[in-house]
């Protein structure tokens, strides 16, 4: 599968990196100032729970590949801080990237405000169960073995199936609570 991560922060890379060894095309947009200062790789470092409840420490590297304009993907991931969501929308609108939004974003209010934020785009609400840090071209990360989903009956996306099998391609399993708005 093609997917876009916007940015090239902690969360969105550390999934990048497990869909990238799963072997799906990943591409970060960043913003056009910063793209001179992304590395082509980047040295990770990731205490891996997905087959070990105490984790495996691996290290390895992170080919980063930049999304052009005007594409379309079968996922963007998009984590970011609540003040920079609507900037984000704009930025993915402005460079016409399109697919389905996958929000790692933890701070609805309400149902209404997301569909008001992310417009025309179709989403799903996830919570990421990943953290660390990222210092010049290192990433020092925690990944555990699944990741809060909505379920099926309440997301817009119409490739519900196809995330899953995605985040199976990359060892993940899924958790779904009963509304994620209210789990949030």
């Amino acid at each position: 599968m093609k997917i876009c991560i916007l940015g090239l922060g902690v969360i969105g890379t550390t999934y990048g990196y497990v869909f990238q060894k799963a072997g799906h095309q990943i591409e970060h947009l960043v913003r056009e100032n910063k793209k001179q200062n992304v590395p082509a790789k980047l040295n990770i470092t990731i205490l891996d729970g997905r087959y070990d409840n105490k984790g495996e420490e691996k290290t390895d590297t992170y080919t980063v590949n930049l999304a052009k304009p005007d594409t379309s993907y079968d996922f963007i991931l998009l984590s970011v801080s609540r003040g920079k969501i609507k900037d984000a929308i704009a930025t993915l609108s402005q460079n016409n990237i399109t697919g389905s939004l996958i929000l790692f974003c933890n701070f609805w209010n309400s149902r209404k405000e997301i569909e008001e934020i992310v417009g025309n785009f179709k989403y799903i609400i996830g919570f990421p169960t990943a953290g660390g840090s990222m210092i010049q071209q290192e990433l020092n990360c925690v990944l555990f073995d699944h990741i809060m989903l909505e379920s099926k009956e309440k997301a817009s996306i119409p490739n519900y199936r196809d995330l899953i099998e995605l985040l199976k391609s990359a060892d993940l399993k899924t958790e779904v609570p009963y509304d994620m708005v209210e789990w949030i």
